[in-house]
């Protein structure tokens, strides 16, 4: 299937040469390029130009006298593609041999997938100590046509499926110049029945922050986009579950899977086997095991380190765990609290819209 691969660019003359040239080099799909100049001082401008005159290469080149930021510049994108896929693409990103072909593959594994995000640094696959990129993609191979299921895919590399687009339009403007846009298009997607993966056998390396670099307003743009999303959706929280109960998941899957459609963290600390890995293998869902004789010394270490990243709340099962939890709430800082299953959805969605 085809597909349209959108890049906005601003300057950035030679990130951008580098990804559109990893885009020239590895992909063996057929699509055509469409760039979106937001705006470029000339020598950009003029390479972009030169584009179309490489042999082979289907592109559409669209110039804006002036910045008009990263989601007018998609949604422009957007409105001029016709094919049954759109890959979002930042111009600070490299594709390595065979991204575009793995991402189409798991897209069409299933009629529910909607939204795909490739491996990458920015999602924790980093290539080793003097690793190159190549090498890097080269080692997720024997992934090819697995997945992991997502809740926000990541905006530096999507690939829409065409039916998403028709069903729920392009992103919204009210983020401005940017951040967050890619998290509400995916709330959005999946409330339209759309599922949400990355595809582990594909590699996009991303040269994070390298879009934003010529703004001084980074954080406050990113705080004004995160309100936007915050009012709208909920604030995402950070969970950390607790149990020392045999099958912990077995009849907890209707509240865990909530939390996780809500676009929860979850880290589930337990001392039992059976615990070692979840049921599920999704992005915001991570199992860790302690040993029983050191447990509750190891998950208060492991909640006051987790601590610095925002963690929310802590639950756990059972009175007896409580009681004692409680009592090292002096090592761990964090508040404690005691929940029956049924009632933590509700709870989390209070706590994630208190002073919105």
């Amino acid at each position: 299937m085809k597909c349209d691969i959108i890049i906005p660019v601003w300057d950035q003359l030679e990130v951008t040469k580098a990804c559109v040239d990893s885009i020239l080099k590895n992909t063996d799909n057929p699509f055509r390029l469409i760039v979106i100049d937001n705006g470029s001082g000339i020598s950009t401008a003029d390479y972009l130009k030169s584009l179309s005159g490489v042999k082979g290469l289907d592109i559409l080149l669209v110039r804006n006298d002036d910045n008009l930021g990263f989601v007018k510049a998609i949604n422009q994108g957007m409105a001029a593609s016709d094919a049954g896929l759109v890959c979002l693409m930042n111009n600070d990103t490299v594709a390595a041999a065979g991204w575009l072909g793995e991402m189409i593959g798991i897209m069409e594994s299933s009629p529910d997938i909607g939204v795909v995000n490739p491996s990458s640094n920015t999602l924790g696959q980093f290539p080793g100590p003097g690793e190159s990129i190549e090498s890097c993609a080269s080692g997720l191979k024997s992934f090819k046509g697995q997945m992991q299921e997502m809740y926000s895919a990541r905006g530096f590399c999507m690939l829409i499926k065409r039916a998403v687009v028709d069903s729920i339009g392009f992103l919204d403007e009210a983020y401005g110049m940017g951040y967050f846009e890619e998290s509400d298009y995916s709330v959005r997607a999946r409330k339209a029945g759309f599922h949400i993966v990355r595809a582990k056998g594909a590699y996009v390396y991303h040269k994070e922050e390298t879009t934003f670099n010529g703004m001084t307003d980074k954080r406050a743009l990113f705080e004004k986009s995160e309100k936007v999303y915050n009012r709208k959706w909920g604030r995402p929280l950070d969970l950390v579950l607790v149990t020392r109960q045999n099958d912990f998941f077995k009849d907890r899957m209707p509240a865990i899977e909530k939390l996780l459609g809500a676009g929860y963290k979850i880290n589930v600390f337990s001392d039992k086997k059976d615990a070692l890995s979840g049921p599920i293998d999704h992005i915001n869902l991570r199992v860790r095991r302690f040993s029983k004789f050191l447990f509750l010394l190891g998950v208060s270490y492991k909640i006051r380190w987790r601590r610095k990243k925002g963690i929310d709340c802590v639950i756990v099962d059972g009175d007896r765990l409580y009681r004692s939890l409680k009592a090292l709430s002096f090592m761990h800082g964090i508040e404690v609290i005691k929940l029956d299953d049924g009632a933590v959805p509700e709870y989390c969605d209070k706590l994630s819209r208190e002073g919105l």
